[in-house]
Formats: structure tokens, sequence, C-alpha cells
């Protein structure tokens, strides 16, 4: 989606922090081609948020996102195949078997969690990793010197 509104976190590989830390290059980020409707959707909601945290997403990253949107296409089609179908199958000799595709379907949803975790996609992910202090912006800045000149003037 290169080019497209909304990807203020893309930046090129020698830019650095405020800190003087190189930030890694973010600037190949394009779905795979094999990721259908729903995979894309869930990657492009993705970026929109993780891009916009500084120092957090490099190109090498593209493999870890695709295999979450992977693990949510596979949850979605599940989840349309079973429909209203039972969750419980009976044979014909009377047996009962659980629907093949709620197995597709949880195994789905375990890698989903897998994937959130280690992209900082929930509250306990996101404690648990060291982030960079985002930069103020100009807004902040000015308004920060608004008050200030407030309380000193």
């Amino acid at each position: 989606m290169a080019g497209k509104a909304g990807r203020s976190g893309r930046r090129k590989g020698d830019q650095t922090a405020a800190s003087g830390v190189a930030l890694p290059a973010i600037d190949n980020l394009e779905p795979p081609d094999w990721l259908d409707t729903y995979g894309r959707e869930m990657w492009a909601e993705i970026l929109d948020e993780l891009a916009n945290v500084t120092g957090l997403l490099s190109n090498i990253d593209r493999h870890a996102i695709a295999q979450y949107c992977e693990a949510y296409q596979e949850f979605r089609l599940a989840s349309e195949a079973i429909g209203g179908e039972y969750v419980v199958k009976s044979m014909s000799t009377g047996s009962c078997y659980q629907n093949p595709l709620v197995g597709v379907k949880n195994k789905a949803l375990e890698r989903m969690r897998i994937w959130s975790d280690k992209l900082g996609m929930n509250p306990a992910a996101r404690l648990s990793m060291k982030l960079a202090p985002q930069p103020a912006s100009d807004d902040e800045m000015d308004a920060f010197a608004k008050i200030y000149r407030m309380r000193a003037g």
C-alpha cells in the first residue's frame, strides 16, 4: 500500500530517533500476494496502528505480520464455513465427533494469540515491551509553550 494516506510511520533506514539511535527501515511493508481479502484488510488495520509506534516495525517484520494475517484469514473462513452448522456432528453409527472446521478455527485463534503477543497487539504484551518514547509533535510543543508562558507571566 505504498503511498497510501495514513502511513505517516514510514521512514527510511538512515533516519535516527531523537535519541540518536538509527531507526530500522519500514518502506517495504506491502502485503504478500497470497493473502486474500480478509488477510489484506487485517494487514492494513495492523499497519495503521503499529507503523505509528517509533522503532517498532521494520521490513523484516513483514513475515510475522503476514503469519498473523494468514491466521486471521483462516479464522474468518472457518467461522463462515461453520456458519449455522452444528459444532458436534453425528455419524450414521450414532457416535458423535467435532466438526473439523472447529479445530481449524481454534488453531487459527491460537496462532493469532501467539502472534499478537509477539507484535504487541494486546495490553499485556505492550506492557512488557520497551518502546522508545514518541517525539512530541509541533502542536504539542506549541501547547506546552503556551501553558508555560501563561504560568510564568
